[in-house]
């Protein structure tokens, strides 16, 4: 799941330190594509519940099968735009989460503004053993988290234009080349011929992660 997605799952938790940690692995990666926290394998505080939290709902959601039905779909379709490129499974795994992103602030438009201000609360457990190995970085993540809200860059999420450049970005940064000029002005329109059967099957897909973790947890 994406940014919006693990907020909404866990947006309503009495303790903003758990909603910093289910949203910390994201807010880190976004920071530095290379840098990873680990769960704890003794969570010992709401922070650390939070981040095991996010793992824990990253893997179910990436494990049911609706989610692989769904990247399936995508890829066989992305396959018939032109110049389509490589690793279309990357392509469809980060374009399905980012479309419900988008569908779920569709529904809520000011689900944006309410992550925002949880992240700007930093509830951050920096004395957490499992942030120990990046504390090199707290000065320039504090920046980082700074510059979301300046930026707006959560609200790229709320468009199609916004996604479609969010995919563009992610592609280049992660596979090291960028998607054709031509293959980029098609995700607008091919999204939008996909729109009401995708969203229903991600809001669908959403749904049973939030029933599933919600169980086992």
């Amino acid at each position: 799941m994406n940014f919006i997605a693990h907020y909404s799952l866990d947006r309503y938790a009495k303790n903003d330190a758990y909603i910093m940690g289910a949203l910390f692995p994201d807010l880190l990666r976004m920071y530095h594509k290379n840098l990873r926290v680990k769960a704890s394998s003794n969570p010992q505080t709401a922070f650390e519940k939070g981040i095991n939290r996010h793992y824990k709902a990253d893997a179910v959601f990436h494990n049911l099968p609706l989610f692989k039905k769904i990247n399936h779909t995508l890829i066989e379709k992305l396959k018939t735009l032109p110049q389509s490129p490589k690793y279309l499974f990357f392509v469809a795994h980060v374009l399905s989460e980012l479309y419900l992103d988008f569908t779920l602030i569709q529904l809520e438009p000011t689900i944006v503004s309410d992550c925002d201000k949880h992240i700007d609360k930093r509830n951050i457990d920096w004395e957490s053993p499992v942030l120990q190995p990046i504390l090199p970085h707290k000065e320039g993540l504090n920046a980082f988290i700074d510059s979301i809200k300046a930026k707006r860059f959560l609200h790229a999420y709320a468009s199609i234009a916004g996604v479609t450049q969010t995919l563009a970005n992610v592609y280049t940064s992660v596979i090291g080349i960028a998607v054709s000029p031509i293959f980029k002005q098609k995700i607008p329109h091919f999204l939008l011929a996909q729109h009401t059967v995708l969203q229903d099957q991600l809001l669908r897909l959403f749904k049973e992660t939030a029933q599933k973790v919600n169980v086992e947890q």
